[in-house]
């Protein structure tokens, strides 16, 4: 449960003790230690069983799944506090409507079940966050840590701020912003149950605890929780993992959930909630699609969008453009019949390019 300078050749590297033995080895001499990085255990044989499903899962060596699960930075004195009790837990003053408060119940009741996953989904602005702080209320009044993920470290941040009116410093923050002493720090925090609540992105799903009673990931459709470097794990699916070795609930939360959990819920591999109504009584904005047919540049904008812009700045407002792409056209459509052109090996759309060709980005074909 510690970290280790080794030799290796002639380097000096930093090792994870996972197994302490009298066996002697046989095909090569053993050698001495220089010295431990840590002064105390970080992690135990729950870390090593999903570093060594994730080295399985996303085809990586157990030290690479060790080295993205692990803070880097080296321990210096002790750094244990006094575990978090729950009687320092302040009554939670936050009102739910009906639809929230059905969620957070049913989702609370499922932990005496097997089916401990759960999709939330819930429109913008419906309130899915007190909900999560519902949860989190609930699991560490039962003595147990709440890992919440978010795929932003400026989502990070504000949750932080929002979770820390609640909970004050019961709430522990991990990103890569951070330095590593500030990493380190959080995660012993989080690891002796000082600080039963953990905040953090993709990375912090490793974070170890006393007692995991819930992870929540926050908009999890989105694609920041996929590691693109060794090991290139999905937050998601370790979490997954998690929840069933530690017997937590889970729970994924999303205005636009990933067809993965779509299925999964339609599947009953998750039990749905959904939160069709805006928190406050907030009503969603009208939305309409407008069909452009883009024949010269100015009819990029319109007629329907350059009236309602108009209106906007006659009446002393603004008005924002949001545009998914600059610089080129992604698809194009016949003016005709508004078939779009596609490649006819690849079948994606063909993108336009200013030399006025059509080029497909898989293949090439022009």
């Amino acid at each position: 449960g510690m970290r280790a300078r080794v030799p290796f050749g002639k380097r000096s590297l930093t090792g994870a003790i996972v197994r302490v033995h009298d066996e002697k080895p046989t095909a090569f001499e053993a050698k001495d230690i220089f010295s431990l990085v840590d002064d105390e255990p970080i992690f135990d044989g729950r870390l090593v069983a999903l570093a060594r499903y994730t080295a399985l899962t996303y085809v990586c060596t157990l030290g690479e799944a060790l080295d993205a699960a692990l803070p880097s930075a080296e321990s210096r004195g002790n750094r244990l506090k006094k575990r978090f009790s729950a009687a320092e837990l302040s009554p939670l003053e936050l009102v739910l409507t009906g639809e929230q408060q059905l969620a957070g119940d049913a989702i609370l009741a499922s932990r005496e079940t097997t089916l401990r996953s759960h999709l939330l989904f819930g429109v913008t602005g419906s309130g899915k966050t007190e909900v999560y702080v519902k949860l989190i209320h609930a699991v560490v009044a039962s003595g147990r840590s709440a890992l919440f993920l978010v795929p932003e470290i400026s989502l990070c941040s504000q949750l932080h701020e929002r979770l820390s009116r609640y909970f004050g410093d019961a709430v522990a923050l991990y990103h890569s912003g951070m330095t590593p002493n500030q990493r380190l720090d959080s995660w012993m925090r989080f690891n002796s149950g000082a600080a039963p609540i953990a905040v953090g992105t993709r990375s912090a799903v490793f974070m170890q605890c006393p007692s995991l009673g819930i992870v929540i990931i926050d908009e999890e459709h989105d694609s920041s929780y996929k590691e693109h470097s060794t090991p290139r794990y999905s937050a998601r699916r370790i979490a997954m993992q998690r929840v069933r070795d530690e017997g937590a609930l889970l729970v994924l939360g999303s205005a636009t959930p990933s067809v993965e959990s779509m299925f999964a819920a339609e599947n009953g591999v998750f039990a749905m909630h959904k939160l069709v109504n805006r928190y406050g009584g907030a009503t969603l904005p009208p939305i309409e699609i407008v069909k452009v047919s883009a024949k010269t540049p100015d009819s990029l904008v319109s007629t329907q969008l350059k009236l309602f812009t108009k209106r906007a700045m006659d009446g002393g407002k603004q008005s924002i453009y949001l545009l998914n792409r600059r610089g080129f056209s992604p698809i194009v459509l016949c003016d005709s019949c508004g078939e779009k052109i596609q490649c006819p090996d690849c079948s994606i759309s063909l993108n336009f390019h200013s030399n006025g060709s059509l080029v497909c980005h898989y293949c090439g074909f022009s």
